[in-house]
């Protein structure tokens, strides 16, 4: 138990520094939105069609992701036929074949130059869920978080259940409809929520889509479903 609380305060500290930490990197803002650090950077900004997907590829810039590094990577940002903000990620090659190494599907890069990538995403997701990135070898690895930091006050919009263990055997409480909540934590598929009175419990995400005669909508204000 002790564990577990020592991982939600230090997931809490974590992401409340999350926009101080990067304050010294440039914005670019024009298709796609990046964070970066200027002095390993090239903006490039053209576009290009991408003709078996009849979509447009905007290329953003040249940077380095790691500056103690030669290398230089070439990113690109689209829509995709189902309108998804995602990046491509390409190594620069002399030999003018670039190396695809990564696609990350998100609305904000974060590229500070220091071997990482991070990423803010509502792309197909519940909620804006901020991931990290990697650089290894000519790859780019996400690095596993004890858990994925949410931190939404809002209210339940049906009644909800919360379970003390994602084997649903032990009921914690059934909260009604209209009912303050706090949506914590996210791992595996499996949200951890805070009562006013400070009682936690878990939902599966798949619990939290209910339907009535207005037709599908999720059981929590402000979670989005499958990122709309």
């Amino acid at each position: 138990m002790k564990n577990s609380l020592l991982i939600l305060l230090l997931i809490g500290i974590a992401f409340s520094t999350f926009g101080q930490s990067f304050s010294y990197l440039k914005e670019f803002k024009t298709n796609g939105h990046i964070l970066y650090e200027p002095s390993i950077t090239e903006i490039i900004d053209t576009t290009e069609e991408d003709n078996g997907n009849y979509i447009e590829v905007y290329v953003l810039m040249k940077t380095k992701i790691n500056k103690n590094t030669d290398k230089y990577y070439i990113i690109t940002f689209d829509y995709g036929p189902s309108e998804d903000p995602s990046y491509n990620i390409y190594l620069e090659e002399a030999s003018g074949n670039n190396t695809h190494i990564a696609f990350i599907g998100a609305e904000q890069l974060i590229i500070p130059g220091n071997g990482n990538i991070y990423c803010s995403s509502r792309t197909n997701q519940l909620y804006d869920k901020k991931r990290k990135f990697k650089l290894s070898g000519k790859s780019l690895i996400e690095v596993k978080q004890a858990a994925y930091y949410i931190g939404l006050k809002s209210k339940t919009n049906t009644l909800l259940t919360l379970y003390a263990d994602i084997n649903k055997t032990k009921k914690v409480a059934v909260l009604p409809k209209g009912y303050d909540v706090e949506v914590l934590i996210e791992k595996d598929g499996w949200l951890m929520i805070k009562t006013p009175f400070g009682l936690t419990g878990w939902v599966n995400e798949r619990d939290l889509i209910t339907y009535d005669v207005t037709g599908e909508k999720l059981s929590i204000k402000g979670l989005y479903y499958m990122g709309d």
